[in-house]
């Protein structure tokens, strides 16, 4: 047994620690940049995707085998997750969809993600933004991370599912997908959508 973990023959059966989260805000506002909209709910909607992407960063020789947007197998090996991008970009970043199939762990990609423009159904998506650094308000430990979106296209949009695309090496990855009530971004406004990854003691 030198070197090796005991490990049990049955799964204790002890209560969900509360390790980390995400929480979930969506707002929209009007032509004349007025707000009219906020709600915030806990995210409950990690992926697979996102604790593969995690165990890849504990363990860089793993290189785990994951499922990209595309829904082709991809390697994680010696690659960083990010999520900073730049206006205009869909890829990866803070994502935007319309279509409410509930959420499924298996989830790799938005059922239907919104895209980059200002034609029908299109938003203009700003650049992804940080926290500089996290902040503990005792007993949480926490960050923001958001994304603006304008809308162009020449009438109002319904924004029925939320997502986080990683870029890891040069893939993209759904490491979280939620179906959040909806919301209707109106021709001339815009919307955002921010997430707070939370540690709790």
């Amino acid at each position: 047994m030198k070197d090796k973990l005991w490990t049990p023959d049955q799964r204790l059966h002890l209560p969900m620690p509360v390790l980390i989260g995400f929480w979930l805000e969506l707002g929209v506002w009007n032509g004349e940049g007025k707000l009219i909209h906020q709600h915030r709910q806990l995210s409950r909607s990690p992926t697979k995707q996102f604790l593969q992407a995690l165990l890849s960063q504990f363990n860089i020789s793993i290189g785990a085998v994951v499922k990209d947007t595309g829904g082709t197998l991809q390697s994680m090996m010696t690659a960083y997750m990010q999520v900073t991008a730049n206006a205009g970009e869909t890829d990866w970043g803070l994502v935007l969809g319309t279509d409410n199939t509930p959420m499924d762990i298996l989830d790799f990609q938005l059922v239907a993600q919104i895209l980059e423009g200002a034609g029908a159904g299109q938003l203009l998506h700003q650049a992804c933004n940080f926290d500089a650094d996290v902040t503990v308000a005792d007993p949480d430990c926490t960050f923001d991370c958001w994304r603006n979106f304008n809308n162009n296209s020449g009438a109002s949009i319904t924004v029925k599912e939320t997502g986080i695309y990683s870029k890891i090496g040069t893939n993209y990855f759904c490491l979280v997908r939620d179906v959040p009530a909806q919301i209707v971004v109106p021709n001339g406004g815009g919307c955002y959508v921010k997430y707070t990854p939370t540690i709790t003691e």
